[in-house]
């Protein structure tokens, strides 16, 4: 079947533009993964807002605090409840590869600077957690900001010292770090290394906000209660913690984004200081803040009362492999294995686990956990599980069904082509990485129209086995490092053996060649010359 050409929008770097101008698409004999995907992506592209004329500050009951009935929208996407008039800034964070995998790379910029550019003082350097489609905060998350009276008619029923009532939530800025590099890897789009309000963001960020937030000075900046005075963690729904493992993890990976942008503005003394940081944190988490003497468990918290929890806690737990700060063997493998059990088949699933969740929105998490450390079998689990409950209500009856709920159709396309297809984007160097994750169900998949910097890639694996690109279209050429699990003396290009080279990934050994890319080229890499 032909696929219409779908033009999403411009994407403009260094005076090139780019046009994205063929979806991406799978093909596979995997027929329910196959239509789930397109479905991601159709869905996915349905959620794009530019240009459109839209209410603001409505929320689940109808028009709140500082409504508006028309605004002209930023170039950008649904990202949170569908009936809230908003795109906030975790769910976004989350959907922003997926965005770039279905063409919404202008669209990601725009909200990653429209974040950014609310990085305040007087919010004591967090952003807001919500914006309404013009840019502007959104109110029901910030009914009391700082600096301002509070809107009429809102009760002042909570307890905070400020006297100031908005959501805010310590892990928000490094994930916003954190993925803007994860979209200039993929990208190549120098905006965002260069654009003063996203450098002034990075600088506040990691610097600014921890003399204010990190009293104890080891590197974790802590919460002082739920959502609204300053939560620690992305888990709101209980402990608040004084100290969150997800927020020294998303910190560790933001530190090394850091790294990343300061090299590419050639400030390369500090960029080593940032990696210095990286490694101090690491190095502290792994040999202290995360132990109890008397358990092999990964402490994910500090209590408020100073006490260590070890226990399951949503994203408290499981964002600490995801963004990689928890070192690799055995202790991390009995992370992963209690989270499979406290979660086990879900909720509403035969074998439910004690720590399964209400909402699905914590499953799409799961996936882009257990691929990363090449559980496949595991991780496909929770695909399924997905695919499964489209069509279940959402835990919040009024936002409709689960499908409606933009972060599983725009996760759903980032866990399958990060995830199970493996493949790694570094466009300022015109190189890409691919490992296969195929589960056992699945004998070949290829996804066409991969799209890294100015490129366009198709790739196909086959059985964990045999990888194949072809570089559609481009003009630069591109390193391919093909890789696959295990330790192999040699690998087969285009039926030549060639000498593997060895790493790890998440401390499982992988065997990989460098295979040079022309526009135009199609490669073979296997295990085998067969």
């Amino acid at each position: 079947m032909k696929i219409k050409t779908v033009i999403l929008g411009l994407s403009i770097s260094m005076g090139v533009v780019s046009l994205y101008a063929e979806n991406i698409r799978m093909q596979s004999d995997n027929v329910r993964l196959q239509k789930t995907f397109q479905w991601a992506v159709e869905k996915s592209q349905s959620f794009r807002m530019t240009g459109k004329k839209v209410q603001a500050n409505v929320g689940e009951n109808g028009p709140t605090l500082g409504y508006k009935e028309s605004v002209q929208c930023i170039p950008s996407y649904w990202a949170g409840y569908a009936n809230r008039t908003a795109f906030y800034a975790r769910d976004f964070s989350r959907q922003s590869l997926g965005a770039h995998l279905v063409g919404l790379d202008e669209e990601n910029f725009s909200m990653f600077k429209a974040f950014a550019g609310h990085c305040t003082e007087d919010k004591k350097w967090y952003t807001w957690w919500a914006l309404n489609f013009d840019g502007t905060v959104y109110t029901l998350d910030a009914p009391n900001p700082p600096g301002e009276a509070a809107y009429e008619g809102y009760p002042d029923d909570f307890e905070n010292p400020a006297g100031e009532r908005f959501v805010r939530e310590v892990p928000a800025n490094f994930n916003l770090i954190y993925n803007s590099y994860k979209c200039y890897l993929w990208t190549g789009d120098t905006r965002y290394v260069s654009d003063v309000t996203m450098r002034n963001f990075r600088n506040r960020s990691m610097n600014d906000f921890f003399l204010l937030h990190d009293s104890d000075n080891n590197g974790i900046p802590e919460g002082i209660g739920d959502i609204w005075v300053g939560s620690a963690s992305y888990n709101e729904r209980d402990l608040h913690p004084r100290e969150a493992g997800d927020a020294a993890s998303l910190i560790y990976a933001a530190r090394l984004a850091y790294a990343g942008f300061l090299a590419d503005e050639h400030n390369y003394v500090r960029s080593e200081q940032e990696k210095d940081k990286a490694k101090d944190l690491y190095v502290y988490f792994n040999t202290d803040w995360s132990r109890l003497p008397e358990d092999s468990m990964f402490v994910s918290a500090v209590l408020q009362n100073g006490k260590r929890f070890n226990g399951f806690s949503r994203e408290t737990t499981f964002l600490m492999p995801i963004y990689g700060i928890t070192s690799p063997g055995n202790r991390t493998d009995l992370l992963l294995d209690f989270i499979r059990e406290q979660v086990g088949d879900g909720l509403g699933g035969v074998n439910p686990g004690p720590g399964a969740m209400p909402n699905i929105e914590s499953y799409t998490y799961l996936p882009q956990l257990f691929f990363a450390y090449n559980r496949v079998e595991d991780a496909y689990k929770y695909i399924k599980y997905i695919i499964d409950n489209l069509d279940t209500s959402h835990e919040l009856s009024s936002q409709g069904s689960n499908r409606e709920f933009p972060e599983v159709a725009f996760t759903m396309v980032s866990n399958l082509i990060e995830g199970m297809m493996g493949v790694q984007a570094n466009a300022p160097q015109l190189k890409f990485s691919t490992v296969p994750r195929l589960p056992r169900d699945t004998h070949y998949v290829t996804v066409h129209n991969i799209n890294i910097g100015q490129s366009s890639f198709d790739l196909t694996h086959r059985e964990n086995k045999v990888s194949e690109i072809i570089y559609q279209k481009g003009k630069k050429p591109y390193i391919w490092e093909a890789a696959f699990y295990g330790e192999y003396k040699n690998l087969c290009v285009d039926g030549k053996i060639v000498k593997a080279l060895h790493k790890e990934i998440n401390g499982e050994p992988v065997s990989y060649v460098e295979v040079r890319l022309n526009p135009g080229d199609v490669k073979r890499v296997s295990l085998t010359v067969n």
